[in-house]
C-alpha cells in the first residue's frame, strides 16, 4: 500500500479566523466601534484603512474589516463560515444601524441576506 497523498485544500484546511459568537455579542462589538474602549485608536484605524494597490486600485480590505459604499452608504463589514454555516456583520456608518447575521447551513448566504 502507497503512502497517501495530500489533496487539495479545502474549507476545512485554509480558513484562519474560526470566531465563535453569538449574534448578541456581534452586535456589541459593533456598537462598541463607535466609541472603542479596548484597543488603541491606531489599532481601530488600521483594521478600518483599506489597502491601496501599486496600480492605484482599492482591495475595500484592511487589517481586518471590509470597508465600502453600498446605496450611497459607507459599510464596514466582514463575514465567515465553514461547513455548514456562516455569518455576517454589518456596521452601515452614518446611518445607525448594525447588523449580525448567522445561518446554520452553507446554502444560503449571510453576506448577501446583509447587503
Amino acid at each position: 500500500m502507497g503512502e497517501a497523498e495530500p489533496g487539495p485544500p479545502n474549507r476545512l484546511t485554509v480558513e484562519g479566523g474560526a470566531i465563535v459568537s453569538t449574534v448578541d455579542d456581534m452586535l456589541r462589538w459593533l456598537a462598541h466601534m463607535e466609541a472603542p474602549t479596548v484597543g488603541r485608536a491606531a489599532t481601530w484605524a488600521a483594521m478600518q484603512t483599506p489597502h491601496v494597490l501599486p496600480n492605484g486600485a482599492s482591495t475595500e480590505y484592511g487589517f481586518g474589516l471590509c470597508v465600502t459604499r453600498f446605496r450611497g452608504i459607507d459599510l464596514v463589514y466582514h463575514s465567515g463560515g465553514g461547513i455548514g454555516c456562516n455569518a455576517a456583520m454589518m456596521k452601515a456608518r452614518g446611518a445607525g444601524l448594525d447588523i449580525g447575521i448567522m445561518a446554520n447551513r452553507d446554502d444560503v448566504s449571510a453576506t448577501q441576506l446583509a447587503f
